[in-house]
């Protein structure tokens, strides 16, 4: 059997040198057969395939690396981070810092606004007369005699009392003998909120403002009453929002008829934890939705957050308006809402795309630059609102100032312009 092992010549035969910086390898001839040199030229071509079949199989394994690096840090700022949609701060830390920072307040030097006017709160007028031994001369005894004029100034007070509201109906006996007229006439009841409770008009009121306006406990608001002598338990003022919940239920389709004839929506939700027991519900976690307009928010308690809840507010939104806009997040939810609706836009809020992507750390210097510009005018708020909130989760809004930005399937002229001029006065 043959040897297909590439024959070399004999030391002594030698090539030609032609270069002087030649290898002795280059100075010996190799023989092979044709059969040794597919054979080499095959096996050179697949190891170079090979080698390059790696490279590629390297780079993959590091972007995977990075992207898996990326979402760790991401969840790990999640869980153990700020919870804060405001960045860590990163983009300003390159930030000179002033040697002489401006202090606070009044700037020395600079015209003041002045005092704000309280023209329209009432004046209760008190008189500090002097005693009538002061009201004579302590010299010689003699009165003194008055002058035109008082010496005035004002002092603002804030007094609150609560105090028991006394209606006193007077009776009256008929002195006929007509048998439709009963013995005993009387003015009608006086009107409460709730039947039979001893509580007014005013209370609730404030119960309503202090919980659903400003956002306080029920049992901060029963402590406060008790500075004014009111004492109430809290189960008192829970049964009563309970009762006062059907007031406002015809007020929900209204609102909802309106919302859904508007183009610019705010949408978000956040958990929130209800202490019920309800069947075929596991646990106590449930949803708060909001969807702010205009004119209205709209808030939805839900016991998921799936997309079956803003599918289901925005089923009856008018046919005919054309380019909706809806500011959130990039949460799921809202990208399946917009398949399913395709004259929806969505618009992402930059805080919350600036965020997630300086905490996946995979940011670049030059898209910090354009966000630093963008948030000037397209940074998320929701102010100015002089609301009013019942128990049901109802909302008047008087303002509300737009984002703007990107979207994830189109963002189309006419919704830059709409979200423009929306934005804050």
């Amino acid at each position: 059997m043959e040897s297909t092992q590439p024959q070399l010549i004999c030391a002594p035969e030698f090539a030609p040198v032609r270069d002087e910086k030649a290898t002795p390898f280059s100075q010996q001839t190799v023989v092979l057969t044709k059969q040794d040199y597919i054979a080499l030229k095959w096996q050179a071509n697949y190891w170079r395939a090979q080698y390059e079949r790696l490279q590629e199989r390297e780079a993959a394994l590091k972007a995977q690396v990075e992207a898996l690096e990326a979402q760790v840090r991401d969840l790990t700022q999640r869980l153990y981070g700020a919870k804060s949609e405001k960045s860590a701060g990163s983009d300003r830390a390159d930030a000179p810092k002033s040697s002489s920072p401006r202090p606070r307040g009044q700037q020395p030097g600079r015209p003041g606004h002045g005092r704000s006017d309280r023209s329209a709160l009432p004046v209760v007028v008190e008189v500090h007369d002097l005693d009538e031994s002061a009201k004579q001369c302590p010299q010689c005894g003699e009165a003194l005699a008055p002058f035109p004029g008082v010496e005035a100034c004002d002092i603002i007070e804030v007094q609150v009392q609560a105090h028991i509201r006394r209606i006193e109906r007077p009776r009256y006996h008929k002195t006929c003998q007509c048998p439709e007229v009963p013995g005993i006439v009387t003015a009608p009841p006086a009107p409460r909120v709730i039947p039979k409770s001893p509580l007014g008009v005013s209370v609730w009121t404030l119960v309503l403002l202090d919980k659903y306006l400003y956002s306080r406990p029920t049992h901060r608001l029963c402590q406060e009453l008790e500075h004014y002598g009111l004492h109430l338990s809290q189960g008192t003022l829970t049964d009563g929002l309970q009762r006062l919940k059907v007031l406002f239920e015809p007020l929900m389709p209204v609102l909802y008829e309106r919302q859904m004839t508007e183009k610019l929506f705010h949408g978000d939700e956040t958990r929130w934890e209800v202490f019920e027991d309800v069947e075929g519900k596991t646990g106590h976690r449930w949803y708060l939705w909001v969807m702010q307009s205009a004119s209205v928010v709209y808030h939805i308690m839900a016991p998921g957050r799936g997309a079956d809840v803003p599918k289901g507010h925005f089923a009856k939104l008018r046919k005919d308006l054309l380019e909706v806009v809806l500011v959130c997040d990039r949460y799921s939810a809202y990208k399946s809402l917009a398949k399913n609706c395709d004259d929806l836009v969505l618009a992402y809020c930059w805080a919350h795309v600036m965020s997630e992507d300086s905490h996946s750390g995979v940011i670049s210097s030059r898209r910090r630059a354009v966000g630093q510009s963008s948030r000037v005018g397209c940074s998320l708020g929701l102010t100015t609102s002089a609301s009013f909130t019942a128990s049901i989760g109802l909302v008047w809004s008087n303002g509300i100032s737009s984002c703007s930005s990107i979207n994830n399937r189109r963002l189309l002229p006419s919704a830059t312009r709409l979200s423009r001029r929306n934005s804050v006065r």
